[in-house]
């Protein structure tokens, strides 16, 4: 593994002596795929160069492009090992927090590690723990980041929460307004708004009926957009079967309570 850190370490540092204003992918990439089958690495190889290549850069000067690309190299390499990730990721959202407070600029590093530090979370079921650190995310970012709205709003809705329909309701008008019924933010945000009323814990058969709506109607979109194989597609029509096997438990249990009246 050293000689595979040395060889990184060498690629972007050629970068680096050229002046490239961005160091370029093909040198980047040796941190994490092979130079000769050009196959990602995984298990214990991805996590030692994932850190490797975070210890290589994360002293680098303020702004430095290359502290991110390494945080996210390091957190790409760990997707297998959710305890270890979180273990890393914790004591750095820690220390970015701090840093934070004294240099504000870095509020985007800190917004981007805990929101590794949440799906980690969400990974091991720890889902108020989750939910409180993207609510965190939430208010401290800028109005205009949609990613931590739908982070947020996906938190809600897996923890039943009460705020879910209404806060997901919130952000389907204004992701029409703002970007538009063809934009992808729109159609994640309609979709989260979906699951929402489709899993609230008092939701009435109207509300289910929307659910229905929307989703189907996004699969009818979707099918003719990407084609019935789309992975897009086929998310939508299992969640309409979803919906509709709901509807219809509801109504074979309505109609049981009712003969027994």
């Amino acid at each position: 593994v050293s000689c595979l850190v040395r060889q990184a370490q060498v690629a972007v540092q050629q970068g680096l002596e050229n002046e490239e204003r961005c160091i370029a992918l093909h040198r980047v990439k040796r941190w994490y795929i092979c130079r000769l089958c050009e196959q990602h690495y995984h298990g214990a190889v991805s996590s030692a160069l994932g850190w490797a290549c975070y210890k290589t850069y994360f002293g680098r000067p303020e702004g430095d492009h290359l502290w991110e690309l390494a945080l996210q190299i390091l957190c790409g390499s760990m997707q297998e090992d959710k305890i270890g990730r979180l273990a890393i990721l914790e004591p750095i959202a820690g220390r970015l927090a701090r840093e934070t407070e004294r240099h504000p600029h870095k509020l985007s590093q800190l917004l981007y590690v805990r929101s590794q530090v949440a799906d980690c979370l969400a990974q091991l079921g720890r889902n108020d723990e989750c939910l409180a650190l993207r609510r965190l995310n939430y208010e401290a970012g800028p109005t205009d980041a949609w990613s931590l709205a739908t982070d947020l709003g996906e938190s809600l809705i897996t923890a039943r929460h009460a705020e879910a329909v209404e806060f997901t309701r919130h952000y389907v008008d204004r992701a029409k307004r703002e970007l538009g019924e063809e934009s992808p933010v729109y159609e994640q945000c309609l979709m989260s708004y979906a699951r929402a009323i489709s899993t609230a814990t008092k939701r009435s058969p109207e509300m289910l009926a929307e659910a229905e709506a929307i989703v189907a109607a996004t699969a009818r979109k979707w099918r003719r957009r990407y084609g019935d194989s789309h992975p897009n597609t086929r998310i939508a029509e299992a969640g309409v079967g979803k919906i509709r096997a709901k509807i219809l438990f509801n109504g074979v249990l309505a109609e049981l309570l009712a003969s027994r009246r």
